[in-house]
């Protein structure tokens, strides 16, 4: 099957070709083994976060088998200049049980700006999914390798809510600016409301040097609220530069849309620095 083009109002396809077959497909019980393979010259989507995994001509294909209530995938694909992935699994059409497996290799360019920097230029994603038949949505297995960063973990998303954990390293903090060297290790929970969960980080990092010093026993912990419009976070610090000890404390709030640093206090052996800071909506220092 040939189509110039195919509208939808998710997404536009252009110049779609699919070829559809089967070796011995029932069409009385409509059961049997499936084989699809699909290409398109370009395909355009109005949701945003699709939009930078749409890049260049798509091609897709599928192998799998359709039975009385469940539709196993055998292999299924879908690359494009930006993503290659690959899934397979089964789908139960009963009772909406979903188990597959997933891994994709995805270019940076896709991801936000922002967190380009400690990425290298592919990102290597894989896991599972599955769907229980009340709708409980879990991702385990989770890992993510890309340049000096990888990360492992897993999510449950249930009835708008979320449980996730995920753990990692970063090994060149100089990714993040050209004035610090070292590597951290860091911890994420996200429990509560997806739109708004309660957030705790904790990073911690064996030596980490900027400006000429080294901070030794370096920890970081953050708790409070991951709530875009928001924020909200009590933030303690904890370390050592050379035979002084490094303490410090502080309240990250947000009032009409101005995010704010209050209760800053920072001490390094006798000297100590106090005071709040204003940000910008990068949460950098402004002023």
């Amino acid at each position: 099957v040939s189509l110039a083009s195919l509208a939808h109002p998710q997404a536009t396809v252009l110049d779609l070709g699919l070829d559809l077959s089967s070796t011995g497909f029932d069409i009385a019980t409509r059961t049997g083994p499936v084989e699809m393979s699909a290409s398109a010259a370009s395909v355009a989507s109005p949701i945003e976060t699709l939009v930078p995994f749409l890049t260049g001509p798509t091609a897709l294909s599928m192998k799998g088998e359709v039975g009385a209530n469940t539709i196993t995938i055998e292999q299924a694909s879908v690359q494009n200049d930006v993503l290659r992935a690959e899934t397979s699994g089964t789908f139960n059409r009963v009772d909406n049980v979903i188990d597959l497996g997933l891994s994709a290799d995805v270019a940076r360019g896709v991801m936000p700006e922002s967190a380009r920097g400690v990425l290298g230029e592919r990102i290597a994603i894989s896991g599972r999914v599955a769907r229980s038949a009340v709708g409980v949505i879990d991702f385990t297995g989770l890992d993510i390798a890309s340049g000096p960063l990888t990360a492992t973990g897993k999510a449950t998303v249930t009835d708008g809510t979320i449980n996730a954990a995920v753990t990692g390293a970063l090994a060149d903090l100089s990714r993040l600016s050209d004035q610090v060297s070292g590597a951290a290790r860091f911890a994420i929970e996200a429990v509560g409301p997806v739109s708004a969960p309660a957030l705790t980080v904790d990073l911690s990092s064996d030596r980490i040097e900027s400006a000429g010093h080294a901070i030794t026993g370096l920890s970081l912990k953050a708790a409070g609220t991951a709530d875009a419009a928001n924020p909200a976070a009590d933030i303690s610090l904890a370390g050592k530069v050379g035979d002084q000890s490094l303490e410090g404390s502080a309240k990250l709030a947000s009032d009409g849309g101005r995010n704010r640093i209050t209760g800053l206090n920072l001490s390094l052996g006798p000297n100590r620095i106090s005071g709040d800071l204003d940000l910008d909506s990068s949460f950098k220092p402004t002023g």
